[in-house]
Parts: structure tokens; C-alpha cells; sequence
């Protein structure tokens, strides 16, 4: 009897130490196939012009390096409607999605979002810190996923020191979730994992640096992106220096000193900054008012990178500023 009741102690304490893990994958596999789903059911009404929404251009590249072409030459060349039709990313983003090239564009679109969702929301989870899946109700969240883009699944990399490296896949988000890592493991993992991931890119196309320098350069489509803290109302972002030993006012830093474009899916780190449950709800009912008002503010406005211009002071008012707010209220001190 005294062996059956260790052997139930044991069991039972092995279950409790498990049952937290087991919660975190099951709510990221459910948060994943709802988003996942979502998106392709998103896609569905106009599936032959919007193909994989922004996913498209990583989803050709990696077409074009399992073909063993110049990426950015077959993404220019390959018929589809997309925004752009060129691959302004390194080409880091190519060899990441190549998981995803053998997929319909839409079917991959889905299959990214869904992974990076479901990874996301395990991430944020660590530490029972179940509230900070109210990020994931936010309008930016929501956008990035209707997007298809590659924040969600950035910020789940940033959380976990061994995928640090994958953040190379978009510099200027690499460089505020880096800026925001406490541990120099962090550091030193992204350093060596990005490295490794760049290393491969000279290996698979020694030329991909140059053909992404001359993608780039003098196009007219780069005049959407805009460094926040330069602007008209983005100037008090800087205050955010003040805080400088804090994680998250790094990251806000970071995020305002970074070009981007202003649809919403590129400020989701933005959400980090929130500390408590009820900090979490406030950015997220905020994140809504400016997706509701953004029609507002760019009323007659039709090509794509004047858009984002007209937009820019909304989102840095609407979404930079409350983030600030919550930055500045807190002591300068390591957590």
C-alpha cells in the first residue's frame, strides 16, 4: 500500500509540473487553427488577385530559390497581383518560407499565419501569464494576420532565445525585439542564428545582397515607410530614452526610430508594453478606435504609400503615445 500511494504522489506531481505545458500547446494549436482558418476563409472572395496577401512575395521568393534563380528577379517577373511586386525584404524571408513553397499561395498564407498565431500565443503564455493573450484580440494583431505579415511570428521568435536569429528576416522589427532582450544569451544566440541564416543566403545566392540593394534603391513604393520619431507628432517618442533600463521602453524606442509603413501590422510589438491585464485591454480597445478612424484620415487618398503617410500621425498619436504614457509611469529599473 505504502509503494501504490508514492508511486500515486509521484504521478500526480508529475502531472501538475506537465499540465501547465499541456495547456499552453493545446490553447496555441486552438489560437492557430482559428487564425489560420480565418485567413483562408479571408482570402476566399478574391482569391485569384490577392493570392497570399503580403505572404506572397516570401512565398515567390522561396519558389524561385528551390528553382535556383535570382529571387528578387523571379518575384519582379512572375505574374501576380500584389501590393509592390517586389521583395523588399533579405532574402532570409525566402529561405524561412521555403516550408511553405510547395503550397497554394493561399493555402500558404494561412498555413504562416496560423503557425505564427499559434506560436505567439505559447510564447506569450510562458510564466502563466495568461492575460497577455489579449494582445491577440487587438486590431493590429487582426490586421497582421489579415496582412499575412511576418510580426506575429517575429515577436514569438524574440520571446525564445534559441529563434532569436530568425528576427534578420525583417531588420527593421529586429531591431526594437532586440533591443528589448534582458539576457545576453539573447544577444549572442541572435548574433550566431542570424549569422548561420545569412550565411546559407550567400551559399543558396552569393548575389542576393546586391540584387536586394538595387530592389530597394530609388524605388518609388520605399516613400511609405517612415521613422515615427521624426515626424511632425513623433519627436516625443524620444522620452522613451528617459526609461532605458526597462525592456519595453527599448522596444518602444527601438519601434520609433525604425522606417515602416503605417498599416497597422508593423506596430503590434507595440502591445508588449503593456504590464497588467487591464494595460493590455486599454491598447487593445485603442488599437480598434484608430483601425475604425484610419478611412478618416485618408479620405480620397488611393495609391498605397500615400496612404500610409496620411496615416502615420493617427497611429503614432492613437498608438505610440499610450504606449509612452505606460513607459514613462514606471520607474527606470530592470525588471
Amino acid at each position: 500500500m505504502a509503494a501504490a500511494e508514492a508511486t500515486r504522489i509521484v504521478i500526480s506531481d508529475r502531472f501538475r509540473q506537465i499540465a501547465p505545458l499541456v495547456a499552453r500547446i493545446a490553447v496555441a494549436i486552438v489560437i492557430g487553427v482559428l487564425f489560420g482558418v480565418l485567413e483562408y476563409h479571408y482570402l476566399a472572395p478574391d482569391r485569384a488577385v490577392t493570392y497570399g496577401r503580403d505572404f506572397t512575395i516570401p512565398w515567390l521568393a522561396a519558389r524561385g530559390i528551390l528553382r535556383g534563380v535570382d529571387a528578387y528577379d523571379f518575384v519582379r517577373m512572375t505574374p501576380a497581383v500584389v501590393y509592390g511586386h517586389l521583395l523588399f525584404y533579405p532574402l532570409m524571408a525566402g529561405v524561412v518560407a521555403i516550408p511553405f513553397a510547395s503550397f497554394r499561395a493561399d493555402v500558404a498564407a494561412a498555413l504562416f499565419v496560423g503557425v505564427s498565431f499559434g506560436w505567439l500565443a505559447f510564447a506569450l503564455t510562458r510564466d502563466a501569464q495568461w492575460w497577455r493573450l489579449v494582445m491577440l484580440t487587438s486590431a493590429t494583431a487582426f490586421w497582421a494576420a489579415g496582412a499575412a505579415q511576418w510580426s506575429p511570428a517575429l515577436i514569438a521568435a524574440s520571446l525564445a532565445i534559441p529563434t532569436v536569429g530568425l528576427l534578420c528576416v525583417k531588420p527593421t522589427l529586429a531591431i526594437p525585439l532586440l533591443a528589448a532582450q534582458r539576457a545576453r544569451r539573447a544577444i549572442g544566440s541572435a548574433v550566431i542564428g542570424g549569422g548561420l541564416l545569412i550565411a546559407l543566403c550567400f551559399v543558396l545566392q552569393p548575389q542576393w545582397l546586391s540584387s536586394w540593394y538595387h530592389t530597394t534603391h530609388n524605388e518609388p513604393l520605399m516613400a511609405q515607410y517612415q521613422v515615427p520619431v521624426l515626424t511632425r507628432f513623433g519627436w516625443p517618442l524620444a522620452l522613451a530614452a528617459l526609461k532605458w533600463r526597462r525592456s519595453e521602453a527599448r522596444l518602444l524606442l527601438g519601434l520609433a526610430c525604425v522606417p515602416q509603413t503605417f498599416f497597422l501590422y508593423d506596430q503590434l510589438p507595440l502591445m508588449l508594453t503593456a504590464k497588467t491585464r487591464a494595460q493590455a485591454l486599454a491598447l487593445s480597445c485603442l488599437s480598434w478606435l484608430v483601425f475604425f478612424a484610419r478611412p478618416l484620415v485618408s479620405v480620397g487618398v488611393i495609391s498605397i504609400d500615400r496612404i500610409s503617410l496620411h496615416r502615420a500621425p493617427l497611429l503614432i498619436v492613437g498608438l505610440f503615445w499610450p504606449a509612452l504614457v505606460l513607459v514613462l509611469r514606471r520607474p527606470n529599473a530592470a525588471e
